[in-house]
């Protein structure tokens, strides 16, 4: 029968009388305080000034202050045939993007891919694989420590607070990363791990550190292997800036391929967002290497399991489409093409910042930024510098961090200006 064949009354009455009283099951909750970087944008946006500066986050603008679009994700996007796979998708995602990161991080030819003692899962963006490492973690060594890098990102504190919530005995812990001048302390990460407790879990970014932008030499990498070796640490990478902080992913990962070497288990979060402009899709890719190729299923097989409780599977054509660039040999190399344009940018910019700032600041609050990698830069500005730049018309982050994504040639020379205000 058709449904326009059917004849509803043109009322419907109750039963039992309505309540006479207004029913809020939500009165009583707390309004929680917004991610502060929410907040910036829509202070951003109601700024009425001209020519005002977006000097915090992490989204690379053009010059005309639109997100850089990246050739390589055009390009593929034009050539996209739709994967015969799709019968096969599931919680891990699109297995030919996942085997192409394992590639990009490891290199064909790695030890680890042959002997099978590696899997990976494609994820809701870098943060997604975050979420779902220290969910894994937590729910199967409930009680060790975890530690962050001081200072260290905002939302990885956040996301540690909502897993352990049930967990009051589960304090996160930091280690020392940059001295008081916000330079890389390897003296201080060195006296924190060999005060951790042993059989704890210790958060590493690979590349371009939010927000000092102090990254360790390939040296002083096997330095901190050799101690989470001796400690038996269990290392959590996040590659937020692969390709970013050097223009190369694949030296951006050798973090990653020095501890391969040191026999530690250890997971990889991967993310796509700033190094593909891919912030609206959320694209990432979380990686667990063990030593034992029989636990690697076992292990799979959980996070799988955890997928399927949250979102069931993760959206399967922008990974297809990323998978076509890191397959392509020619969309390949102008993925990396680009990225070393963006990092010749960076540079540039950071030059200008050196000589027209930092050498003639009567303050020292503009720290040296010459060897810096990535985004950020470092600095001791105060909230009160913060909201003296705002009213200017330069916005930087919510704990007065520096980001050079949104500089450029059209807007360093009014940036400088401003600047030059507080320093």
């Amino acid at each position: 029968m058709l449904l326009t064949n059917i004849s509803f009354p043109s009322t419907y009455k109750l039963l039992n009388k309505p309540l006479q009283r207004n029913l809020n099951w939500f009165e009583n909750i707390k309004q929680l305080p917004k991610y502060p970087r929410f907040n910036l944008e829509k202070e951003f946006e109601k700024c009425a000034l001209p020519n005002q500066i977006r000097a915090f986050g992490d989204t690379i603008l053009d010059i005309n202050n639109c997100p850089i679009e990246f050739e390589a994700f055009k390009q593929a996007k034009i050539q996209f045939k739709p994967s015969p796979v799709y019968k096969n998708y599931g919680p891990s995602g699109n297995q030919e993007f996942n085997t192409a990161c394992e590639q990009l991080i490891f290199g064909n030819k790695s030890k680890i891919i042959k002997e099978k003692r590696f899997c990976s899962l494609q994820t809701l963006g870098g943060t997604g694989a975050l979420y779902l490492a220290m969910n894994l973690l937590h729910d199967l060594f409930p009680d060790k420590k975890i530690y962050f890098p001081m200072p260290n990102r905002y939302i990885h504190q956040k996301l540690f607070a909502h897993i352990s919530r049930n967990s009051p005995q589960c304090t996160p812990q930091c280690y020392i990363y940059t001295d008081q001048n916000n330079k890389l302390s390897m003296d201080g990460i060195k006296y924190s791990m060999k005060f951790a407790f042993e059989n704890s879990i210790v958060l590493f970014q690979t590349c371009g550190h939010n927000p000092s932008g102090q990254d360790p030499s390939p040296k002083e990498w096997i330095e901190i292997a050799d101690i989470c070796v001796k400690k038996e640490l269990f290392p959590i990478f996040e590659s937020t800036y692969l390709g970013l902080a050097s223009g190369d992913p694949i030296s951006d990962s050798a973090p990653i391929r020095i501890f391969e070497e040191s026999g530690l288990d250890f997971v990889h979060c991967l993310s796509f967002t700033n190094n593909l402009g891919l912030h609206s899709d959320r694209l990432g890719c979380l990686s667990i290497l063990l030593n034992d190729s029989k636990t690697v299923e076992k292990v799979k097989s959980l996070i799988e399991s955890k997928i399927i409780s949250e979102y069931f599977s993760p959206p399967f054509q922008i990974a297809n489409t990323v998978a076509q660039i890191l397959n392509d040999q020619k969309l390949k190399d102008l993925w990396i093409k680009q990225l070393q344009k963006i990092h010749q940018r960076f540079n540039l910019i950071k030059k200008k910042i050196y000589q027209n700032l930092y050498l003639n600041q009567s303050s020292n609050k503009l720290q040296d930024i010459e060897n810096t990698k990535g985004l950020f830069l470092p600095n001791r500005l105060t909230k009160q510098d913060a909201e003296e730049l705002k009213r200017k018309g330069l916005f930087i982050g919510a704990n007065s961090e520096i980001s050079i994504a949104g500089l450029h040639e059209n807007n360093i020379n009014h940036f400088i200006e401003i600047m030059k205000s507080v320093l």
